[in-house]
């Protein structure tokens, strides 16, 4: 499954992460002296693109997957002229 994200903001937020003790985590969470403040507003786009990527792989269809069209009915003219067709090849092909 190919992916791009074209927001610039996003993507440019995404290098301010950091590992940290076996973790991922935004060093600004931690500068905050409100404690109600931590990690919030810090990383919202690159977590809310993490988690429409993650949706979108569940839900992707594989590129080699064709739909087939439906036979035409046979009552209609072109279900009757490939019926015919198929007829005529399957006859043809018993004497060559």
């Amino acid at each position: 499954m190919a992916w791009v994200n074209w927001d610039k903001d996003s993507l440019e937020e995404t290098l301010s992460y950091v590992h940290s003790k076996g973790t991922v985590e935004h060093p600004a969470s931690k500068k905050n002296n409100d404690a109600s403040a931590e990690g919030s507003n810090h990383g919202d786009r690159v977590v809310a693109d993490a988690l429409a990527f993650l949706v979108a792989k569940k839900r992707a269809v594989p590129r080699e997957t064709v739909v087939a069209e439906p036979e035409p009915s046979v009552l209609s003219i072109l279900g009757r002229r490939q019926f015919r067709e198929k007829q005529n090849r399957f006859s043809m092909s018993k004497w060559a």
